[in-house]
């Protein structure tokens, strides 16, 4: 799968994760660190424009909490792992679902 791809598939993904975020049983938006201190807020859409250009800062993407940190899309990108190198997963199936994603995250970002 091409790496803009994955990234498009992964950042779908951390959508879906966010939705499960909460504080004091209500739905929090949380933002995205990346490296160099960036931080995007953002309300349901990816906050990085995905491109081979940015593949370094876009694995650096993180949730803090407090002292903590979620490095969110460097998670996705390993469960993905797993499951493909057990055969689990065939990314031929996700060329159609990558393809809306790309093109709705190209919309939101314009």
């Amino acid at each position: 799968m091409p790496k803009v791809g994955r990234m498009t598939l992964i950042a779908g993904l951390e959508r879906v994760f966010e939705e499960h975020i909460q504080n004091s049983r209500r739905k929090t938006r949380t933002s995205i660190r990346f490296s160099g201190d960036i931080i995007l807020k953002r309300e349901g859409q990816c906050a990085l424009k995905i491109t081979e250009d940015v593949i370094d800062i876009f694995y650096s993407g993180k949730y803090q909490f407090g002292s903590n940190s979620i490095y969110i899309y460097q998670a996705i990108d390993s469960m993905l792992s797993y499951l493909d190198d057990r055969g689990l997963i065939d990314f031929a199936n996700f060329e159609d679902e990558i393809t809306d994603l790309q093109e709705a995250y190209d919309l939101e970002n314009i």
